[in-house]
């Protein structure tokens, strides 16, 4: 377990890779959301969590399934973005080829970290029905409104159309190796949305407010 700290809630969490996890036994569709993926933006850890409790607390039914999976933990104990390498840009196909080969290597705290969250994802894809939705939390460095983060496909513009908010297509093209890439790349709905500054309270009420308005 890792220990979390908001500047935000001037309080901590204490989270291990899952997060939590809530199964119906309806089948439906299978979201699974990641935050922290970068170790200085810990709103959508203190989100998902807040969402798991109140379904618990409250007894909420829905269909499907909901996981919430911590991003890079190692650095969001520390409050950094990263160890050696940005977690956000090692899922390059070429990359990607060598861990399902076994050849990729826990050369840094960052692979130890990727290595956990692939393996994490393989489980879920292989063990549910799906359809599957992907959905990234962040939050950005200065002030700014909310808006999503979609890689240009159909499938994506589809979805993400539904949002009440502002979108930025493409962002694909200017990154190298973000994790939705690869997950669009094996044909699933994925995109991420920013939340607002890293330490602002309505950041996380943000979140909170997106993660109940994707399983609607």
């Amino acid at each position: 377990m890792t220990k979390i700290y908001s500047k935000a809630l001037e309080k901590e969490l204490e989270v291990g890779r899952l997060i939590g996890k809530k199964a119906s036994e309806e089948e439906g569709p299978v979201l699974i959301f990641t935050g922290g993926i970068h170790g200085n933006e810990p709103s959508g850890i203190f989100a998902l969590k807040k969402v798991l409790d109140k379904i618990d607390s409250e007894n909420i039914p829905f269909k499907g399934a909901f996981y919430a999976i911590s991003g890079n933990l190692w650095a969001l104990e520390r409050g950094e973005r990263f160890h050696k390498h940005d977690l956000n840009r090692l899922w390059s196909m070429d990359r990607m080829e060598l861990l399902k080969s076994g050849k990729l290597k826990s050369e840094d705290e960052d692979t130890s970290q990727q290595l956990e969250i692939y393996d994490l994802i393989s489980n879920i894809l292989e063990k549910e029905k799906g359809p599957f939705y992907f959905i990234d939390l962040h939050t950005t460095s200065s002030e700014t409104m909310p808006f999503l983060t979609v890689n240009d496909s159909l499938l994506n513009r589809k979805f993400t159309e539904q949002y009440p908010v502002p979108m930025i297509l493409g962002i694909e093209e200017y990154l190298d190796g973000p994790l939705l890439s690869y997950i669009n790349e094996l044909g699933y709905i994925a995109f991420g949305f920013e939340g607002g500054q890293h330490d602002d309270l309505a950041s996380i009420e943000n979140h909170e407010a997106f993660v109940w308005l994707s399983m609607v």
